[in-house]
């Protein structure tokens, strides 16, 4: 009897979400023991490029690619930083662009195959987390602590774990009328959605478009409409939108007009 093959299911890492969060809410090195011990077990997707021809099967497997035939993409953060990016699941991997028309391929790789990377690639300082969205970086010696290789008592001790880039909110640089127009015309025919805000927002060397939706409810559906017209046109801009929060209210949106406001539509 043959082996049964295996359908790949989607990567997800919520024990490792969940410690990112708790960093964003409290001191990032009060939870180093606790990011070391999901990193332990992340499956973390890497952005890159094979140089052979790799296709998903039609029951859902997938060949795998020998480490030379790949070829690993790498970000250059504001500060001079070189760093291997990783995503916790694959819609992360959507809120950075590696160039005009290049479109990634997303490998599965552990922590233990990222300490062998970087110490293949010694121009690489570490990891980024879900960059243009957490923007975590995990230095290369807290890498090795993780895989065993590197102990703290020695004299190797691991960097401190930074926090996240600091994200920045502005006025768009350039102003995206294409995109505000189609958002505008789809918040016309959505009748939950009261009014929606447009900033541009900076997280290290990511810069996206922040659509911020205030409606009558909650529910991810209304988001998705927005993102249905808005992404299309983004070209090599992220495009993200979210729920509007008392927070944004008041250190983002402040006194700024809605690109859409229910109340003015005759």
């Amino acid at each position: 009897m043959a082996n049964k093959k295996t359908k790949t299911e989607p990567i997800r890492n919520p024990e490792l979400d969940q410690v990112i969060q708790e960093m964003k809410e409290s001191s990032p090195s009060a939870k180093q023991d606790a990011l070391v011990e999901a990193l332990k077990k992340a499956k973390l997707l890497s952005p890159c490029d094979f140089d052979v021809d790799i296709r998903q099967q039609k029951d859902g497997t997938i060949q795998n690619a020998h480490p030379s035939q790949i070829k690993f993409y790498l970000l250059n953060t504001n500060d001079g930083k070189t760093l291997f990016p990783v995503f916790t699941a694959f819609e992360h991997s959507k809120n950075v662009q590696f160039g005009k028309d290049i479109e990634p391929k997303l490998v599965v790789r552990s922590i233990q195959d990222f300490d062998q990377l970087l110490a293949d690639n010694q121009k690489a300082a570490g990891l980024v987390i879900n960059p243009g969205k957490d923007n975590v970086v995990i230095p290369r010696n807290l890498v090795g602590v993780v895989t065993g290789r590197l102990h703290v008592h020695k004299p190797a001790t691991p960097d401190p774990v930074p926090a996240p880039f600091a994200i920045r909110y502005s006025e768009p640089s350039v102003y995206p009328t294409r995109v505000v127009n189609a958002v505008y015309d789809r918040c016309e025919t959505e009748q939950e959605i009261s009014r929606v805000w447009l900033k541009q927002k900076t997280a290290g060397p990511v810069t996206a478009l922040l659509f911020i939706v205030e409606a009558d409810t909650k529910e991810e559906r209304i988001l998705n409409a927005v993102r249905q017209v808005a992404v299309p046109l983004g070209k090599n801009v992220p495009i993200e939108v979210t729920f509007v929060t008392d927070q944004l209210l008041k250190d983002v949106i402040k006194e700024s007009v809605p690109l859409y406001d229910r109340q003015l539509q005759l």
